[in-house]
């Protein structure tokens, strides 16, 4: 039994991901549960359909995906930031996304995205307490694949 994030501080690329999904698919008994995160409350209600960014009522607005996490986080951005800007382009945001991520203290996680126009600005935030959502999420994942075999993600999980 298996509970891969991609996420984290081991963002996978797209080789890394066709990898894994092949060795799930050799091997009969194997099982994946993939997630950019394993917190229920942001992944995967974020970053898959139905469009994960609000839309603003004006042209003009700058999307925003933003990441502030730990000091020892390694990424930047997070695997979950880029997850979120992807959701944003499937929402139908077709503008460049500016990502940016702050790594400071002991931050356990917090993603914003967002879009900044000329006289407001709209935000959607989603704040990590402490890290133990991320093993409860992975935990759930774990109970969850009893009796199953392959490639899951966090929506199948949660039944979303």
């Amino acid at each position: 039994m298996l509970v891969m994030k991609f996420g984290g501080t081991s963002v996978a690329d797209a080789a890394a991901i066709a990898l894994v999904v092949a060795i799930v698919a050799a091997a009969p008994e194997s099982r994946l549960v993939a997630a950019a995160c394993a917190g229920a409350g942001l992944d995967p209600r974020w970053t898959g359909p139905p469009p994960a960014a609000p839309r603003p009522p004006w042209g003009a607005a700058g999307p925003t995906t933003r990441p502030r996490s730990h000091a020892a986080k390694r990424d930047a951005p997070s695997g979950t930031a880029l997850a979120l800007e992807r959701a944003m382009h499937r929402g139908g945001y077709a503008r460049p996304i500016h990502v940016s991520s702050t790594r400071a203290g002991s931050i356990p996680g917090t993603h914003t995205v967002g879009f900044d126009g000329p006289a407001e600005t709209v935000t959607l935030t989603h704040t990590t307490r402490d890290r133990s959502t991320f093993a409860r999420g992975a935990l759930e994942a774990a109970r969850w694949m009893r009796g199953r075999h392959g490639w899951f993600t966090m929506r199948e999980v949660l039944g979303l």
